[in-house]
């Protein structure tokens, strides 16, 4: 029923929800500022006015994306739900609303900007800004209507808040701490966020200068839907940063670099949103198998605790990636799924929608969310299981036709560069689509894929490494999942429900086995149904008295607190033990000036006016440009010559030539490692490097990381 006026008891529930908040958002501030105050080459008090910097400079975008997000959702819910309900009042409501809305600021961020071109000057930057103006209008009468306390729970709660809220607080400020930190600077299961300085961030730096979304050919990237990449986008366009500049160093990096930081700052945003999604789909199961006395509110913050402070969710939250997004989302489908306010079909088509714009963040979302969620809305759909379904195809084929049209527009391929074999191979020759499957398919046997989901591999280029769930960064999570599904299997437990999580779970990691490289962070999307398996578990131990209910809970939260100190252990393991060397540098302080600047000992550098080819990097987001570049899959010489190695360093230097190419940064050792692994153009090699380098070019200088500036010798001819 809905309730328009808080009553008095309503009044004290939400004044307890308020000072349960504040403690909360107290102590996660207490313990950011403590851990990014140590572990750099700065004192205490330069790290602490580092980070509040960062948080306000870098952070007020990411609050509007959110709080707008939250209106777009309930503007949407108010649409769909059945006649009798409300939205907005119950707060048990607010993850399936945000759910909602970001999906719609996504899908409707990522058509804006695709639209770019149509929209010159500051005409884009309002365009991109409608969504939040009306979302923030509508998160207005949200709050206003908002009853909070019943989703927090009372006074008798406070020893089992208490520990949440430790876990989580602990577990949120390193990811707040790690996301202030500038992109690449953290994280060596990532190579220092190799991927973000690639394509993540990147791509956004390339469609801010070129005035809209689309694909590049020299970045095969550019051609999967990056809905999330778009966002960073919006948060650029929202802060008006300047899309160009005389030194080359503009977008995300204009100013102090604090777009940048947002990007990461949004990502770790959706870390957050996706825990207490998982959370809000626990207490729907919960209610779903034990009805309303279930210990829902003791499976919520189980689930919530143990999905935020898995060390992976961390590691990736507070880097510019789009993981997270996929994590949200889908739980947010769970809610949908599970939501008895809607009908068959509006679930169906919400959670299928929502599905949808995950696979648009990610593709990988298709058979890593997509299948959990359709054996959870067949399970609670009961006959009308075929009008759910229908209505998920029907919302997901929605949600990813702009990718397929803007691709299909810019090369033939709506899914380039998958399905080569039916849609052609535009300006990719088959030896490409053979290295980028090599490198994006594992081609061992199923012992093999098996074996690597629990041991070490001793034949990873990188080393010695765990690929699957015994990788560190996984802590605890995969033993307390296999613990709730055993309990879900002999426990006597006759719930669908249960049962279609179980059977996610193990389709999931069938997938991943499947068709993907097994890399391990790939499994992220398991903390879903594993987190809200772990939250039915501990509410069905903790069922009966209330002091039971508190013990059995406390010792799951124990656990979960566990996690989320080794999440901590693992920040302070990072650059032998400081982590925070770049929190009072920022994102400028990285931008490698020193090419275009003349050397303190005299000597040539390049001037700004240059286009410099970075080669054998493909890293160019902290070059000043104007830069030219290409992946390891993509090559800028001539399809006609790309079939045979003979005359292709030639072929690549008419087209750097005709690009206005005047300078050449190379980078040795990047060639070499890529060569050897199979993966780099076959005709570039060290030795065909070297020669095309002694007889087309000259050294200007060598930098201290031991790339090589270099010229052309005829420098004329490059005019």
């Amino acid at each position: 029923m809905a309730i328009d006026v808080a009553t008095e008891s309503q009044q004290g529930s939400t004044r307890h929800a308020v000072r349960v908040a504040a403690v909360w958002l107290g102590l996660a501030a207490g313990f950011a500022v403590l851990i990014g105050s140590i572990g750099g080459s700065h004192s205490m008090g330069q790290g602490a006015a580092a980070l509040a910097w960062w948080m306000l400079a870098a952070g007020w975008p990411v609050v509007l994306y959110f709080v707008s997000s939250l209106g777009l959702g309930a503007l949407v819910m108010r649409a769909v739900e059945r006649e009798g309900t409300e939205v907005g009042v119950a707060a048990d409501r607010l993850p399936l609303l945000l759910g909602v809305g970001l999906s719609v600021q996504l899908a409707a961020g990522h058509a804006i900007n695709c639209l770019g071109a149509w929209l010159p000057g500051v005409s884009w930057n309002i365009a991109a800004l409608v969504p939040c103006v009306v979302g923030c209008a509508a998160a207005i009468g949200v709050v206003r209507k908002l009853n909070v306390g019943a989703f927090v729970g009372d006074e008798r709660s406070y020893s089992v808040l208490a520990l949440a809220g430790l876990a989580t607080a602990l577990a949120t400020a390193v990811l707040i701490v790690a996301a202030c930190s500038p992109p690449g600077v953290l994280w060596g299961s990532e190579f220092g966020g190799f991927d973000a300085l690639s394509y993540h961030l990147q791509l956004p730096q390339e469609w801010l200068a070129a005035g809209r979304v689309a694909p590049v050919t020299h970045n095969v990237y550019s051609y999967l839907p990056s809905y999330l990449e778009s966002a960073f986008v919006t948060l650029g366009l929202w802060g008006f940063v300047p899309r160009s500049s005389a030194d080359g160093v503009a977008g995300l990096l204009a100013g102090e670099g604090a777009m940048a930081l947002s990007c990461q700052l949004l990502h770790a945003g959706f870390a957050l949103a996706s825990a207490w999604m998982i959370a809000g789909a626990a207490r729907a199961a919960c209610r779903r198998v034990w009805g309303e006395e279930g210990g829902e509110r003791h499976g919520g913050l189980v689930a919530g605790v143990f999905a935020a402070g898995v060390p992976w969710v961390v590691v990736t939250g507070s880097l510019a990636y789009n993981e997270m997004g996929v994590s949200a989302l889908f739980a947010a489908a769970l809610i949908a799924a599970l939501d008895e306010r809607l009908s068959p079909g509006a679930k169906g088509v919400i959670a299928g929608w929502l599905v949808g714009v995950a696979c648009g963040v990610k593709p990988t979302a298709l058979f890593l969310a997509a299948p959990p969620v359709g054996l959870v809305l067949l399970v609670v759909s009961g006959r009308a299981g075929w009008k759910a379904v229908v209505g998920a195809v029907v919302g997901g084929s929605v949600a990813l036709v702009p990718w397929m049209l803007r691709n299909y527009v810019a090369c033939g391929n709506p899914v380039f560069p998958y399905l080569h074999g039916v849609f052609g191979e535009s300006h990719w020759t088959a030896e490409q689509f053979a290295r980028f499957a090599s490198a994006h398919h594992f081609d061992g046997s199923w012992v093999d894929r098996l074996r690597l989901l629990v041991l070490a591999d001793p034949n990873d280029p990188a080393g010695l490494r765990h690929r699957g769930l015994m990788h560190s960064q996984w802590s605890v999570f995969p033993f307390a999942v296999l613990g709730a599904m055993v309990l879900c299997v002999v426990g006597g437990w006759r719930r669908g429900v249960m049962w279609a999580l179980v059977g996610g779970v193990v389709l999931q990691i069938a997938a991943w086995l499947a068709v993907t490289h097994l890399q391990s962070r790939f499994l992220l999307p398991l903390v879903v149904p594993g987190g809200v398996l772990i939250g039915l578990a501990s509410a069905w131990v903790a069922r009966g008295s209330w002091a039971k209910a508190r013990l059995a809970t406390a010792a799951v939260l124990l656990i979960g607190l566990y996690q989320s100190v080794r999440t901590l252990d693992h920040f302070w393991s990072e650059r032998g033990g400081q982590p925070n060397v770049g929190l009072t540098v920022g994102p400028q302080g990285l931008v490698q000036r020193e090419i275009r600047e003349q050397p303190a000992g005299g000597g040539e550098s390049f001037a700004r006016g240059d286009v410099v080819y970075l080669f054998g990097d493909s890293t160019p987001f902290y070059v000043p440009g104007p830069v030219v570049y290409h992946t390891t899959w993509d090559t800028l010489r001539g399809k006609e010559t790309r079939e045979a190695s003979g005359g292709a360093m030639d072929a690549l230097e008419r087209a750097l030539r005709s690009r206005g190419v005047s300078g050449i940064m190379v980078n040795p050792m990047e060639i070499a490692r890529l060569s050897g692994t199979g993966w780099y153009d076959p005709a570039v090699t060290p030795a065909t490097a070297r020669a095309w380098a002694e007889r087309s070019m000259r050294t200007v200088r060598v930098l201290e990381s031991g790339q090589v500036l270099m010229r052309w010798k005829d420098a004329e001819a490059a005019r």
